[in-house]
């Protein structure tokens, strides 16, 4: 896939903002998102979309490769491909930190189980 497809596969309108860290693709929405912290402490989160480099959306961070393999095939008997790729960043109060955890990795959806709904089966 060329470069030029995968940035029109994104779907995002400004291509400004997106960046690779560790190669991760990050999108920037532009939008907050509230959260709190593990002692309910309110935050804001940037909302992001993260891919890996073939384009597959990111779906989750698993602290193994036997974790992760596992996670694949519970996709796979929901009906949804994944694959592993590299371990996605995560949020630090309002910003984005790289996960340094030995042997973690990142679960990627590649494509997922078409939703058809009564009006398109009407046609």
């Amino acid at each position: 896939m060329s470069r030029e497809n995968f940035l029109q596969n994104l779907k995002v309108q400004n291509f400004k903002n997106t960046e690779i860290i560790n190669s991760v693709r990050i999108v920037h929405k532009n939008l907050k998102t509230p959260s709190y912290d593990n002692i309910g402490n309110a935050l804001t989160h940037e909302v992001v979309e993260m891919y890996d480099f073939n384009g597959n959306r990111f779906y989750t961070n698993c602290s193994s490769m036997k974790e992760a393999e596992k996670l694949i095939i519970e996709l796979k008997s929901n009906g949804k491909e994944a694959v592993i790729g590299p371990v996605a960043l995560s949020h630090h109060n309002e910003t984005l930190i790289n996960n340094n955890i030995k042997n973690t990795v990142g679960v990627y959806i590649v494509n997922e189980p078409e939703i058809i709904t009564d009006t398109e089966n009407e046609k």
